[in-house]
């Protein structure tokens, strides 16, 4: 059948389900179903534990023990074979991972946290608070991982990350000639090229006080073409909608300007200007898309 894909920043706690296009829609929890597989991704049902603590430097607490709750949830499978890797992407806004014992999703601990230290200075002793790491997942990957001898150097090094997370996976496989059934294929910023082009209207003015010659003339717009090239960059898990939009364009205007001053019935002056320029433009601007039909509405701002 058919499920609603949203290319999923966070993981989803529903999914919807059709039999066909035209079929009713089908609600499905982690509580309904052990697992689907949607585009190239797959995720798990789970009942596990999650850390809720903030992540986000301003807002981190004091101490280093974890404070869990328990959730049901759709884990999306990084690596699955002999030794698998989950990722979830909880309410709270914190990145986790996990790995499967048996049949049991066990979390990888990790928790930045604040702690107070006193800070020693010459002239006087005072107290800091200086952001610390609860890295316990190192000893359990240590346990997890222990059929790779030399694995112990790479583990130390490990950060809490996907990109650090796979990595390390994909050492230990290949460390253990072990074969991998399944890897989410890494998601990078996707680049889309394109070209810019369009007429220009330019019209200039002039203030002031002792160039009645430019103040006063009269400017004829200019209308030339503009042309160039632009770069997209997509921003993953977001579904296409959101980019950085970037735009190089070859611009121009020429316009002229005529005055005529009177001082007599005899004495008179007439200015002709030409003010003309080419320039490359340069535009850095953060696109929102949005899909209508077989078009799309999209906003910049930059």
């Amino acid at each position: 059948g058919f499920i609603d894909y949203r290319n999923w920043s966070a993981n989803p706690d529903k999914i919807v389900f059709k039999e066909n296009l035209k079929g009713e829609n089908i609600y499905y929890t982690p509580l309904d179903v052990r697992c689907f597989s949607v585009h190239d991704e797959l995720y798990e049902s789970a009942i596990i534990k999650t850390e809720i603590s903030p992540s986000n430097i301003h807002n981190l607490k004091f101490g280093s023990d974890l404070n869990l709750k328990e959730d049901t949830a759709f884990l999306q499978a990084m690596i699955i074979g002999e030794k698998s890797l989950y990722f979830y992407f909880n309410k709270y806004g914190n990145n986790q991972f996990y790995i499967k014992i048996d049949s049991t999703f066990e979390l990888l601990t990790y928790k930045k946290y604040i702690k107070e230290v006193d800070y020693d200075n010459k002239a006087f002793q005072q107290k800091a608070n200086i952001i610390m790491e609860n890295r316990l997942f190192t000893g359990q990957l240590m346990l997890y991982l222990n059929d790779c001898p030399d694995i112990k150097p790479k583990i130390e090094n490990t950060k809490y990350t996907k990109e650090s997370m796979e990595n390390l996976f994909n050492y230990y496989y290949h460390c253990t000639q072990s074969k991998v059934e399944f890897q989410k294929a890494r998601e990078k910023v996707k680049p889309v090229f394109g070209m810019v082009a369009g007429p220009l209207l330019s019209t200039i003015v002039f203030n002031g006080d002792i160039r009645p010659d430019l103040v006063d003339a009269k400017f004829q717009p200019s209308i030339n073409f503009s042309a160039g090239v632009s770069l997209g960059l997509i921003i993953p898990r977001t579904n296409g909608k959101w980019s950085m939009h970037n735009e190089l364009a070859l611009s121009s205007y020429k316009v002229n300007g005529y005055h005529l001053q009177y001082f007599n019935a005899n004495k008179f002056t007439e200015t002709y200007t030409a003010l003309g320029y080419t320039y490359l433009k340069l535009i850095n601007m953060a696109r929102f898309s949005y899909p209508i039909s077989n078009f799309s509405l999209f906003f910049n701002a930059g």
